[in-house]
């Protein structure tokens, strides 16, 4: 009888130490899991955040574009176009000077240009005579657009001056400007209608 006792007792330890191991094992599994899972999603967010950290920037755009063009120049138009289908990005940037319109398309990671275009220019980003929201004032011109900004940063140089017509924003139209005066950049906004300054905005130039 103590034998059996003893043979009862045994396979109770086994199967409690087995019961154990199990439970340690899954245990360790799912930590396992959790840990790859984490992982995995923190890869992902790091090559996401890498994928713009790669790009030259806007200003560094704009610098090669009017490397491409005629000193003078003035940009009417820059945008950042990524096509996430074929994993590119491009900067494309318009600018004017006299009567010529020069289109150039940079690739926004190595700084290559990929297209440099040139055509008479149509004056469409004027749109002097245009009518904003039924109003039957007409928008003032690039030039006293200009003339507004210089006043408000004396001897600033305006490297570049784009309409912008807030269709979208339901808001006035609007002429943008950066200027550049010693080592600081100045972003200064206009009513296109009024010629009031609505924004200024400074920061040096790295």
């Amino acid at each position: 009888m103590k034998i059996k006792k003893n043979i009862i007792t045994m396979l109770g330890i086994v199967a409690i130490a087995g019961m154990c191991m199990v439970g340690c094992s899954n245990s360790s599994a799912d930590s396992s899991s959790v840990k790859t899972e984490t992982q995995s999603t923190s890869v992902a967010s790091a090559s996401q955040e890498n994928s713009t950290k790669d790009y030259i920037g806007e200003d560094k755009a704009k610098e090669i574009m009017q490397k491409e063009v005629p000193e003078g120049a003035e940009f009417v138009n820059f945008q950042l176009d990524e096509d996430k289908d074929d994993n590119t990005a491009e900067y494309e940037g318009e600018l004017v000077k006299d009567d010529t319109e020069y289109d150039i398309t940079v690739d926004a990671v190595t700084g290559e240009v990929l297209e440099s275009e040139q055509e008479k220019y149509d004056g469409r980003y004027e749109n002097n005579t245009s009518k904003a929201n039924d109003s039957s004032e007409q928008y003032i011109t690039r030039e006293k657009a200009k003339q507004i900004m210089k006043k408000e940063v004396p001897d600033a140089k305006i490297v570049a001056l784009e309409f912008d017509k807030n269709d979208d924003d339901n808001e006035s139209a609007t002429y943008e400007g950066e200027l550049v005066k010693d080592n600081t950049e100045y972003d200064v906004t206009v009513d296109a209608i009024t010629g009031e300054v609505l924004h200024v905005e400074k920061e040096a130039i790295k």
